[in-house]
């Protein structure tokens, strides 16, 4: 569940993303930096006319990194910027009460039917069915209950602070800014240790821009987002795919797109046979990407590997115990003890043999991403990039915390 942060911070600086495709800006007030878009605001004109030493108050809810998205910002003296609303009329049904209807309709169906025919058989095949519906309903009623409460509470602080309540907002004196840590030492060694093949620099962007390309696969087409950037007169080039339908990255409760703009002091990490950015850490934001090679599982990578894996088991296993039912139902005649034992006989060694399967499998994947670490320069800059920006990260005090793109190999 999302939590609702308020502040009264000074404003220091707005940007607009010159990498944006859906208007995002970037705003820096007191010790936080806060995200979002113009197009979801009403009165976004707003921040063109805030000042540094404003005194604004803000409601967000924070992102993985440690930075913030915008959901409400307000001037004493320059008026408020709220999002755009979209209500429910007496008509129209709000989402939770349609998932509750739909829930009621599936369950009462679903019980007139198993006390149709062959109620034992029916009972065992649909009651994971059951059970799987029931928690998703409970799921997505809960979500949609909890963002609910969430915007309710956004709305909250906004109308508290407008009549001058800011009880709840924290102010500057009571955040803590981030502590820096000696790291510079670290990355000096691996700077050193792998030059021949990376490159780290501290400039300056004097200038950005951005292209979007459209790639045709087999199925489709895949969405490239292609920046080159001006540092002391030398060009750079960072490329990623976009999977976003929409041309995205949008805002999600995970992370911000991509965010840079002229002015900006970033430290680089390119290859030096090409002058393609492998990482790039905004020194004012703290923001860190990893464009990270196609063939490279991060640690995030296997985590999504194993819930899939788990699922497609539940899946596999659901299927074979199905599978043994309909034997029973084809046969037109209760199971008898020898039937229970054979099927509790399959279960298990399918069971079994699956979970040995998929840790092989995901065995495998281990020690190949560890080989293609080790054997490949691609693999090895890659690793070597995330380890620098870890520590660049942790040197502003922030947490190790960066977002992954897949590098595109567009010619």
């Amino acid at each position: 569940m999302k939590k609702s942060y308020f502040f009264t911070v000074t404003f220091k600086q707005y940007d607009q993303n010159a990498l944006g495709i859906n208007q995002e800006f970037r705003i820096l007030a007191g010790n936080q930096v806060f995200y979002g878009e113009n197009r979801a605001f009403r009165h976004g004109e707003l921040l063109t006319k805030l000042e540094q030493g404003d005194e604004v108050c803000i409601g967000a809810s924070q992102l993985s990194d440690g930075s913030y998205y915008l959901h409400w910002l307000y001037s004493a003296d320059k008026g408020v910027m709220e999002p755009k609303k979209h209500q429910y009329d007496s008509v129209t049904p709000s989402p939770v009460s349609l998932i509750k209807k739909l829930g009621l309709i599936a369950a009462l169906g679903t019980l007139v039917t198993l006390t149709a025919f062959y109620f034992w058989a029916l009972l065992l095949v649909l009651v994971p069915v059951l059970v799987a519906g029931y928690f998703f309903i409970k799921y997505a009623s809960n979500s949609l209950i909890a963002e609910d409460k969430f915007n309710q509470e956004l709305q909250k602080g906004l109308n508290a602070v407008m009549q001058g309540d800011r009880s709840s907002c924290l102010s500057d004196d009571s955040l803590i800014p981030p502590r820096p840590q000696e790291e510079a030492d670290r990355i000096d060694d691996l700077n050193e240790t792998y030059n021949n093949s990376l490159v780290l620099i501290r400039e300056k962007v004097n200038s950005v821009t951005r292209h979007h390309h459209m790639l045709k696969i087999k199925y489709g087409y895949m969405h490239i987002n292609e920046a080159t950037f001006q540092c002391q007169n030398q060009n750079y080039n960072m490329s990623y795919y976009i999977t976003d339908p929409l041309l995205g990255p949008k805002f999600n409760t995970h992370e911000h797109p991509v965010f840079l703009t002229k002015n900006d002091s970033v430290t680089l990490i390119y290859n030096r046979e090409n002058n393609k950015v492998c990482g790039l850490f905004n020194e004012i934001d703290g923001s860190a990407y990893l464009n990270k090679n196609r063939m490279y599982m991060s640690p995030k990578d296997f985590k999504g590997a194993y819930y899939f894996l788990f699922f497609i088991f539940l899946f596999m296993l659901f299927i074979v115990s199905s599978i043994n039912i309909f034997e029973w139902w084809g046969a037109d005649a209760l199971p008898d003890r020898w039937d229970w034992i054979e099927y509790i006989e399959v279960m298990t060694f399918f069971g079994l043999f699956s979970i040995s399967f998929f840790c092989v499998l995901m065995l495998i994947l281990e020690i190949t991403n560890l080989i293609f670490y080790r054997r490949s320069s691609q693999g090895r800059n890659t690793q070597i990039t995330r380890s620098m920006l870890y520590l660049l990260r942790q040197r502003q005090g922030r947490s190790k915390v960066i977002q992954e793109h897949i590098e595109c190999f567009r010619r």
